[in-house]
């Protein structure tokens, strides 16, 4: 899909849902078309699925590529904040044509426990407290 179709359409989205920016939208298709590659490796070049997790974590592993251990706070700075909300931007991409929906697709699918804050980066956000880190002190 052409990039000027993609902002023109995803304009049209802005205008009914204000909750997420343009930069979101290329994001989520960036990361849709990446995902697909990753769970088709099968030398196949035809268009495939994806269903919603494969999804959440073909865009996770395409966060932590892109912005390493900023993956989080990007996409939370883009309101992308939990699968539900990566399920809204695709439903609204798939409204405006811009992502096809499987026969079988809803964003019901998105309602899944699957926590973007720890699959992003679980190496730099593992549960530690705080106050249970050791700071070295230089004297």
């Amino acid at each position: 899909m052409a990039d000027n179709d993609l902002q023109v359409k995803t304009q049209g989205i802005l205008e009914r849902d204000e909750r997420y920016p343009i930069e979101a939208y290329e994001f989520v298709n960036a990361a849709v078309l990446h995902a697909v590659r990753e769970f088709n490796k099968n030398g196949d070049t035809g268009i495939k699925h994806v269903n919603a997790e494969e999804l959440l974590r073909g865009l996770c592993a395409y966060a932590t590529e892109q912005f390493g251990p900023l993956a989080w706070d990007v996409l939370y700075s883009w309101n992308l904040r939990s699968a539900q909300d990566v399920g809204q931007v695709v439903f609204n991409m798939i409204q405006e044509k811009l992502l096809a929906q499987g026969e079988n697709d809803s964003i019901e699918d998105f309602n899944i426990d699957f926590k973007l804050r720890d699959a992003l980066c679980p190496t730099f956000y593992d549960n530690t407290k705080v106050s249970e880190i050791k700071v070295p002190v230089i004297i």
